[in-house]
């Protein structure tokens, strides 16, 4: 199964299993690298679209506990699901989320919450 994630906020979730070499800039979940200049800095704004990973391989795998261990330690979630079979994995129910001005954006600002096992099924 694909997950499909949008960055939330200002948190920058580092994309799992992703080589990091010096100088040069690191890769997040659901942001884009713009370029910095002398008159503004590097930015990474949220992607238009969701970051997907094989739920089965490696990084796939290692991105959703991350995300469940983030969602159980804050009850909040560190990114957002870009569809409803990533939701349900993850353990939540789904918001559709729109990017605007380089922000995820929900519909609802009611805080995220686990779903018990009685609603997940």
């Amino acid at each position: 199964m694909k997950l499909k994630f949008f960055a939330k906020d200002d948190q920058l979730v580092n994309v799992p299993h992703a080589l990091h070499v010096t100088g040069q800039a690191a890769a997040y979940v659901g942001r884009s690298l713009v370029i910095g200049t002398a008159a503004a800095p590097a930015s990474f704004p949220a992607s238009a679209e969701p970051f997907e990973v094989d739920s089965t391989s490696p990084p796939g795998a290692a991105l959703l506990a991350h995300v469940k261990k983030e969602l159980e330690r804050h009850n909040d979630l560190c990114l957002w699901p870009a569809d409803e079979a990533t939701a349900k994995e993850v353990g939540v129910p789904f918001r559709r989320v729109s990017i605007k001005d380089g922000v995820a954006v929900v519909d609802s600002a009611a805080p995220v919450r686990a779903a018990s096992a009685k609603e997940a099924s």
